[in-house]
């Protein structure tokens, strides 16, 4: 398994959880080669602290775009349900659903740390 964050809007993150799934297809960051290259010394949790600050990067464009709250998932996924993105360092796409089952947490704005029990109750 593999710990990614999927970078996105608490509007579409209420919208994938009601559906029960993030779509095949869907943009992710994680732990890839890439980022172990990159950083060659750093420890396994030095490289999560990267992937998931390189998603909340792309939640903070999300937001800053579309005027809508930030938010990334932390998943935990089968190796062979993402593909890295050529030329990224943490991308990688989702190249199946990923069902609620294998959400693991919710960071909303500045990191506030919800529990996806509690996804329906944020608005």
């Amino acid at each position: 398994m593999i710990r990614a964050y999927v970078p996105s809007t608490l509007p579409d993150v209420l919208a994938w959880y009601q559906a029960g799934a993030i779509p095949a297809g869907t943009t992710l960051n994680g732990v890839t080669s890439a980022l172990r290259e990159t950083h060659p010394d750093a420890d396994e949790e030095e490289l999560e602290f990267l992937a998931t600050k390189a998603a909340e990067e792309l939640s903070t464009v999300a937001a800053m775009t579309s005027g809508r709250r930030r938010a990334t998932i932390a998943v935990d996924v089968a190796a062979d349900t993402v593909k890295a993105v050529a030329g990224g360092v943490t991308s990688m796409t989702a190249t199946q659903q990923i069902p609620l089952a294998d959400w693991a947490a919710l960071f909303v704005d500045d990191l506030e740390w919800y529990a996806v029990e509690e996804i329906p109750h944020l608005q």
